[in-house]
């Protein structure tokens, strides 16, 4: 069985030889090149991406990379990421197709969504095509930015006048 991931290619000395007297030859050398067929899926280089971001945040502030790699050549090894269905965080996030950089796309609220985990996939460009999952985990980070306040204005209490204070 041929595998172009073990061995590429082959080089063959092919001898002829005639009945004649006396016996001429001639040798020649033939290459063999195995062609790629797309039969490995991309492979993520960790099991599970983790990264945390503050609430505050810019918007396009890269967070992390997610990187995978793919065994076969030309089309069949080319990879590309996505999201699942596209955008996954309700758009709060984007995740560039080449580079596999996870950016913030929106402004982050601790108090809104603490934690995301988005279902990342590496996409070769083969036919047909070979996909691998990934999960990332994004902590969003509390800054103080949200000033105590009380539930009315004024608060009204009442004492009675024998209590002691104390």
């Amino acid at each position: 069985e041929l595998d172009r991931e073990a061995v590429s290619g082959y080089t063959l000395s092919v001898t002829a030889t005639d009945h004649g007297r006396p016996s001429q030859s001639d040798t020649v050398d033939m290459e063999i090149v195995i062609d790629d067929v797309n039969d490995n899926f991309p492979k993520f280089l960790e099991a599970i991406y983790e990264g945390e971001e503050y609430e505050n945040s810019y918007i396009g502030n890269s967070i992390l990379t997610i990187s995978a790699t793919d065994e076969d050549v030309g089309l069949n090894g080319n990879v590309r990421y996505t999201f699942e269905n596209g955008d996954s965080g309700g758009g709060d996030f984007t995740l560039d197709a080449t580079l596999g950089i996870l950016r913030t796309a929106k402004e982050l609220d601790h108090e809104r969504i603490s934690f995301y985990e988005l279902l990342a996939f590496a996409v070769d460009r083969g036919t047909p095509e070979k996909s691998t999952s990934v999960v990332i985990k994004i902590k969003v980070q509390d800054i103080n930015d949200n000033a105590p306040s009380f539930p009315s204005d004024p608060i009204n209490a009442t004492v009675a006048e024998n209590s002691v204070v104390g």
